[in-house]
C-alpha cells in the first residue's frame, strides 16, 4: 500500500493495533494506538537528503486515511522504516517485538511483505530479551518507587491542592500568593494563568501563612509549602551560645527571633554560609524567603551569627518543587488512582505483563503479545485494583523480586538463540525492499 507523507511516497507493509487494544485489556476509555512498518524509497536511503527512520503523529494518521485506510483518529501512531525496525527488533526491544509478533487478526493492514516479516520473527527473538523485557519492567518499578516517595511523604497533597483551589476561587489568594508559597506549577494549575498574564488581588487582603495553614485543617501543611530559608538557619553568638528561633530574647525587645529577622534586623556576610546579624534594619528576608540584598548604612549592635544550611535548603526546595510538578502535570484519572490505591496501577500492569511474557518467551521460544484467559483476568484485576487493592505496592515489590530470579534461571535453560541471526535478517530486509 502506497501512501504519501510530506511529499515522499512510502510503502506501508504492516499496521496493527497497539497498547491495551493489542494486549486485550482495553476499556471504553482506552486510547487507540497504532504501530507499523513501512519501506522508504531507495533514494532516501542512499542519498544525503530525506532519510527517515520513523514517522509519527496525527499527520501520518491523516496520510494513511487519505491513502484509503479506515482508522480511528489518533495522535498516537508510529510507523518505522524497515531498516530501523530490523535494528530495533534485533535488540529485542519489547515494543518493537509487539509489532514483530502481532497476530494477524490485530493488523488493520498487512501485505505479503508484512506477513513474511512476521513469519520470520524467530530470526530476531533471542535470549537477550530477558534483559530488555525485564529492563523495561524494572523501569516501571522505578516509576512506582519514585512516585511512592511523593505519596508517602506527602499523603495529603490532593487535599492541599483542593484547598488552594478553594481559596483562589474565593478570591482570597491570587497567582502571586500561590507562586510565592507553592511555586509556579501550582499557581498555573490552580489559576490557569501564566506569570506573564495573571490577575492580582490587593496584597493587603493576603492571608498570613499561619491563618491559611490553620484554616486548612491539614496536619503538617508547612511541609507542602515552598521551603523558607529562615527554617535552615542556626543562630549563635561569638561565644557559641545558641539561639532558638521560637524563643524570646532581650535584644529583639521581647519579639521572637524569627519575627526580628523578618522585620527589624540587618546583616553582613561573615562567610559564604555565615551572616552577622545586627539590630537595625527592615529584616533580612523577603516574602519569598530569600535574603534581601539591600542593607542599611547604620547596622546597629551586633546580635548573633547566623549559619545557613544552603545545601539542605536547595535539596528540600528541589524535592518539593519536583513533587508539585509531578502532581500538577499528572493525568487526573491516574492521580485519583494513586490517591485511592497508593500506586499507579498502569505501571504495575506493565511490570506484570512484561515479566510474565518474558518468562513465556524463554519457555516457548515464541511470543504472542495478546493475553487471554487467566492471564488476561489477572492483568485486568491488577489494572482496576480489584485484585490487590491497597496492597498493590507491596505486591509490585515482591513480584518483581521473585520474577527477576525466575527469569535468571530461565535464561540459563532457554532454547532461544543467544543472539539474533543478523546474516539471515539482513537477507530478509534486502528481499523485502526489492
Amino acid at each position: 500500500m502506497k501512501f504519501t507523507h510530506n511529499g515522499t511516497e512510502y510503502e506501508l507493509i504492516l499496521l496493527h493495533l497497539a497498547g491495551s487494544k493489542l494486549y486485550g485489556n482495553s476499556t471504553p476509555q482506552s486510547d487507540t494506538d497504532y504501530r507499523g512498518v513501512f519501506i522508504a524509497p531507495k533514494e532516501t536511503k542512499l542519498g544525503l537528503i530525506g532519510k527517515v527512520e520513523q514517522i509519527e503523529g496525527k499527520d501520518v494518521w491523516k496520510s494513511l486515511v487519505k491513502a484509503g485506510l479506515e482508522l480511528e483518529e489518533t495522535d498516537d501512531i508510529v510507523i518505522y522504516e524497515l531498516n530501523r525496525f530490523a535494528q530495533l527488533a534485533s535488540d529485542n526491544n519489547p515494543n518493537i517485538c509487539d509489532t514483530l509478533c502481532a497476530p494477524k487478526d490485530k493488523c488493520l493492514y498487512i501485505n505479503p511483505k508484512g506477513e513474511e516479516l512476521i513469519d520470520n520473527r524467530k530470526l530476531f527473538l533471542s535470549s537477550k530479551l530477558k534483559f530488555t523485557f525485564s529492563g523495561y519492567a524494572i523501569s516501571q518499578l522505578s516509576k512506582i518507587k519514585n512516585r511512592d516517595k511523593y505519596l508517602v511523604k506527602f499523603p495529603d497533597v490532593s487535599r492541599v491542592l483542593d484547598y488552594i483551589k478553594e481559596k483562589w476561587e474565593q478570591k482570597t489568594i491570587d497567582w502571586d500568593w500561590i507562586c510565592r508559597n507553592f511555586g509556579g506549577d501550582v499557581a498555573a494549575f490552580v489559576t490557569g494563568e501564566t506569570a506573564q498574564k495573571h490577575t492580582s488581588i490587593s496584597k493587603v487582603n493576603y492571608p498570613t501563612w499561619d491563618s491559611f495553614a490553620f484554616e486548612s485543617g491539614v496536619e503538617n501543611i508547612d511541609m507542602y509549602r515552598t521551603p523558607q530559608l529562615i527554617d535552615y538557619v542556626n543562630a549563635k553568638d561569638l561565644k557559641g551560645k545558641s539561639y532558638k528561633l521560637g524563643e524570646r530574647y532581650d535584644f529583639c525587645d521581647g519579639d521572637y527571633l524569627t519575627y526580628f529577622l523578618h522585620k527589624k534586623a540587618s546583616f553582613r556576610e561573615f562567610s559564604p554560609s555565615m551572616l552577622a546579624i545586627y539590630t537595625d534594619g527592615e529584616g533580612i528576608f523577603t516574602p519569598e524567603g530569600k535574603l534581601k540584598s539591600a542593607h542599611p548604612e547604620h547596622i546597629g549592635e551586633f546580635v548573633c551569627l547566623l549559619g545557613i544550611d544552603q545545601m539542605k535548603y536547595k535539596s528540600d526546595s528541589d524535592f518539593t518543587q519536583a513533587m508539585w510538578e509531578w502532581k500538577c502535570k499528572r493525568n487526573e484519572a491516574r492521580s485519583a488512582m494513586e490517591a485511592e490505591f497508593g500506586i499507579d496501577l498502569k505501571n504495575l500492569s506493565h511490570l506484570w505483563r512484561l515479566m510474565t511474557k518474558a518468562k513465556e518467551i524463554l519457555v516457548t521460544g515464541d511470543y504472542n503479545p495478546v493475553l487471554e484467559g487467566k492471564e488476561l483476568a489477572t492483568l485486568k484485576g491488577i489494572r482496576d485494583g480489584s485484585l490487590y487493592g491497597k496492597e498493590s505496592y507491596d505486591f509490585a515489590i515482591k513480584f518483581a523480586e521473585e520474577n527477576d530470579k525466575e527469569l535468571n534461571e530461565l535464561y540459563k535453560t532457554t532454547s532461544l538463540q543467544k543472539k539474533p541471526d543478523i546474516k539471515k535478517i539482513n537477507e530478509l530486509v534486502l528481499k523485502l525492499q526489492d
